[in-house]
Protein backbone atom coordinates (compact mmCIF):
# COMPACT_ATOMS: atom_id res chain seq x y z
CA UNK A 1 0.00 0.00 0.00
CA UNK A 2 1.63 3.37 -0.75
CA UNK A 3 0.63 6.37 1.51
CA UNK A 4 -2.83 7.49 0.40
CA UNK A 5 -4.26 3.56 1.22
CA UNK A 6 -4.23 2.37 -2.15
CA UNK A 7 -2.85 -0.76 -3.65
CA UNK A 8 0.57 -0.39 -5.60
CA UNK A 9 -0.61 -2.77 -8.22
CA UNK A 10 2.54 -2.71 -10.04
CA UNK A 11 3.66 -5.13 -6.56
CA UNK A 12 0.91 -7.17 -6.19
CA UNK A 13 -0.68 -10.32 -8.31
CA UNK A 14 -3.49 -12.08 -7.48
CA UNK A 15 -4.72 -15.34 -8.05
CA UNK A 16 -8.01 -17.09 -8.16
CA UNK A 17 -7.58 -21.06 -7.96
CA UNK A 18 -11.92 -21.62 -7.69
CA UNK A 19 -15.21 -19.43 -7.37
CA UNK A 20 -15.03 -20.60 -3.20
CA UNK A 21 -11.79 -18.81 -1.73
CA UNK A 22 -8.87 -16.87 -3.17
CA UNK A 23 -5.12 -17.28 -2.55
CA UNK A 24 -2.89 -14.24 -2.43
CA UNK A 25 0.55 -13.44 -3.36
CA UNK A 26 2.21 -10.70 -2.72
CA UNK A 27 5.57 -10.10 -5.04
CA UNK A 28 8.42 -7.69 -4.45
CA UNK A 29 10.00 -6.70 -7.11
CA UNK A 30 13.76 -6.16 -6.05
CA UNK A 31 14.26 -9.58 -4.78
CA UNK A 32 11.96 -11.26 -6.33
CA UNK A 33 10.13 -13.46 -3.05
CA UNK A 34 6.58 -14.12 -3.02
CA UNK A 35 4.27 -14.16 0.66
CA UNK A 36 1.73 -17.03 0.67
CA UNK A 37 -1.45 -15.59 2.22
CA UNK A 38 -1.80 -18.47 4.69
CA UNK A 39 1.80 -18.08 5.69
CA UNK A 40 3.75 -15.06 6.87
CA UNK A 41 6.67 -16.68 5.22
CA UNK A 42 8.50 -15.16 1.88
CA UNK A 43 9.59 -18.13 -0.30
CA UNK A 44 12.03 -17.40 -3.26
CA UNK A 45 12.68 -19.55 -6.23
CA UNK A 46 16.59 -19.67 -7.31
CA UNK A 47 17.10 -20.54 -10.68
CA UNK A 48 20.78 -21.42 -10.29
CA UNK A 49 21.23 -25.48 -10.39
CA UNK A 50 22.72 -26.74 -7.22
CA UNK A 51 22.83 -30.06 -4.81
CA UNK A 52 20.41 -30.43 -2.26
CA UNK A 53 23.36 -29.63 0.06
CA UNK A 54 24.61 -26.48 -1.62
CA UNK A 55 21.19 -25.43 -1.81
CA UNK A 56 20.55 -26.08 1.71
CA UNK A 57 24.10 -24.15 2.69
CA UNK A 58 22.96 -21.39 0.12
CA UNK A 59 19.38 -20.55 2.09
CA UNK A 60 21.00 -21.03 5.01
CA UNK A 61 24.16 -17.97 3.65
CA UNK A 62 20.94 -16.23 2.81
CA UNK A 63 19.36 -15.85 6.20
CA UNK A 64 16.63 -18.91 5.85
CA UNK A 65 16.33 -22.25 4.79
CA UNK A 66 15.06 -24.35 2.15
CA UNK A 67 11.48 -24.36 1.67
CA UNK A 68 8.85 -26.70 3.31
CA UNK A 69 5.72 -27.19 2.25
CA UNK A 70 2.74 -26.89 4.74
CA UNK A 71 -0.40 -26.96 2.29
CA UNK A 72 -1.75 -27.45 -0.57
CA UNK A 73 -2.50 -23.90 -1.45
CA UNK A 74 1.53 -23.47 -1.06
CA UNK A 75 2.41 -26.15 -2.95
CA UNK A 76 -0.01 -24.70 -5.49
CA UNK A 77 1.91 -21.11 -5.58
CA UNK A 78 5.79 -22.53 -5.48
CA UNK A 79 4.51 -24.91 -8.25
CA UNK A 80 3.27 -21.82 -10.16
CA UNK A 81 6.64 -20.61 -9.57
CA UNK A 82 8.38 -22.69 -11.37
CA UNK A 83 5.94 -22.82 -14.48
CA UNK A 84 6.40 -18.47 -14.22
CA UNK A 85 10.08 -19.49 -14.82
CA UNK A 86 9.72 -21.97 -17.36
CA UNK A 87 11.60 -24.38 -14.59
CA UNK A 88 10.47 -28.43 -14.24
CA UNK A 89 11.47 -28.88 -10.68
CA UNK A 90 13.68 -27.32 -7.56
CA UNK A 91 14.74 -28.32 -4.31
CA UNK A 92 13.07 -28.98 -1.03
CA UNK A 93 13.33 -29.49 2.46
CA UNK A 94 12.76 -32.69 2.92
CA UNK A 95 15.00 -35.47 3.16
CA UNK A 96 15.22 -39.19 4.34
CA UNK A 97 18.79 -39.16 5.00
CA UNK A 98 18.53 -40.79 8.62
CA UNK A 99 16.73 -43.26 7.96
CA UNK A 100 15.08 -44.80 5.06
CA UNK A 101 11.30 -43.72 4.08
CA UNK A 102 11.84 -41.93 7.78
CA UNK A 103 10.92 -38.21 5.77
CA UNK A 104 11.47 -35.44 7.73
CA UNK A 105 11.66 -31.28 7.15
CA UNK A 106 15.32 -29.98 7.39
CA UNK A 107 13.81 -28.77 11.12
CA UNK A 108 13.82 -32.64 12.18
CA UNK A 109 10.16 -32.47 12.28
CA UNK A 110 8.12 -35.20 10.42
CA UNK A 111 7.15 -34.83 7.25
CA UNK A 112 3.47 -35.73 8.65
CA UNK A 113 3.47 -32.29 11.20
CA UNK A 114 4.35 -30.27 7.70
CA UNK A 115 0.50 -30.69 7.07
CA UNK A 116 1.16 -31.37 3.11
CA UNK A 117 2.45 -34.43 1.94
CA UNK A 118 1.16 -34.57 -1.65
CA UNK A 119 4.05 -36.49 -3.58
CA UNK A 120 3.86 -37.37 -7.66
CA UNK A 121 1.50 -39.99 -8.82
CA UNK A 122 3.56 -39.37 -12.22
CA UNK A 123 5.15 -42.76 -10.92
CA UNK A 124 4.19 -45.69 -8.92
CA UNK A 125 4.60 -45.73 -5.44
CA UNK A 126 6.43 -42.55 -4.82
CA UNK A 127 8.80 -42.17 -2.59
CA UNK A 128 10.19 -44.92 -4.27
CA UNK A 129 14.06 -44.57 -3.37
CA UNK A 130 14.49 -45.82 -7.28
CA UNK A 131 18.45 -47.53 -7.28
CA UNK A 132 18.99 -47.01 -3.70
CA UNK A 133 19.64 -43.20 -3.22
CA UNK A 134 16.98 -40.95 -3.34
CA UNK A 135 17.07 -39.49 -0.45
CA UNK A 136 16.35 -35.41 -0.63
CA UNK A 137 12.76 -33.78 -2.04
CA UNK A 138 12.09 -31.72 -5.27
CA UNK A 139 9.11 -29.98 -5.97
CA UNK A 140 7.99 -30.93 -9.70
CA UNK A 141 6.02 -28.74 -11.54
CA UNK A 142 2.15 -29.30 -11.81
CA UNK A 143 3.33 -33.03 -10.40
CA UNK A 144 3.56 -32.70 -6.52
CA UNK A 145 7.29 -33.91 -4.73
CA UNK A 146 9.16 -36.55 -5.80
CA UNK A 147 12.46 -38.49 -4.10
CA UNK A 148 16.04 -37.99 -6.17
CA UNK A 149 19.15 -38.32 -5.42
CA UNK A 150 20.70 -35.47 -3.23
CA UNK A 151 23.73 -35.08 -5.16
CA UNK A 152 21.71 -34.11 -8.54
CA UNK A 153 21.41 -31.12 -10.00
CA UNK A 154 17.74 -28.45 -9.26
CA UNK A 155 16.68 -25.16 -8.95
CA UNK A 156 16.15 -24.46 -5.25
CA UNK A 157 13.46 -22.72 -2.85
CA UNK A 158 14.05 -21.04 -0.09
CA UNK A 159 11.66 -19.80 3.24
CA UNK A 160 12.75 -16.54 4.86
CA UNK A 161 10.75 -15.86 8.15
CA UNK A 162 8.74 -12.77 7.95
Amino acid sequence: MNGDANYNVGQQIFYVYDNQFFKRLLYNREDGSFVTSDSSDTHRLYPYKLTWNKARQACIQNGGHLAIINSESEEMILSQMLQEKNLDTAWLGLHDLYEEGDWVTIMDQPIQNTGFTGWTNKWPNEPDNWNGDQHCAILIKKDGMDDVNCKSMHYYFCEFPA
